[in-house]
């Protein structure tokens, strides 16, 4: 199964990373994830470049794991730039990649 995951390296992105490993991975973020399994293939890039970063590549199954806090974000726009903006783009992205 070709599985593409937003946000990974959080905390219930690394749990979910541990589950789906033995499948073709794609994760993408703005950074890498040093916790990765070594054959996982990584997008890196600003969320508004998912949709050119991705096409081409079919995935069964795209899984969104982003999300902040507000403390983590340090303000309202920077958390509305990860639990909104980043989310939808990814949806965007997926979609179009089909």
């Amino acid at each position: 199964m070709n599985i593409i995951i937003a946000g990974s390296s959080g905390l219930i992105g690394s749990l979910l990373l541990k589950r789906v490993m033995g499948h073709d991975l794609t994760l993408i973020g703005r950074r890498g994830n040093s916790a990765a399994p070594g054959d996982a293939r990584q997008i890196i890039g600003d969320h508004a470049d998912w949709s050119s970063l991705m096409a081409g590549i079919r995935y069964d199954i795209a899984i969104c794991m982003l999300g902040s806090t507000m403390a983590q974000a340090g303000s309202k726009a920077a958390f509305a730039a990860v639990d909104h903006g980043a989310v939808i783009a990814f949806a965007q992205a997926a979609y179009a990649a089909g």
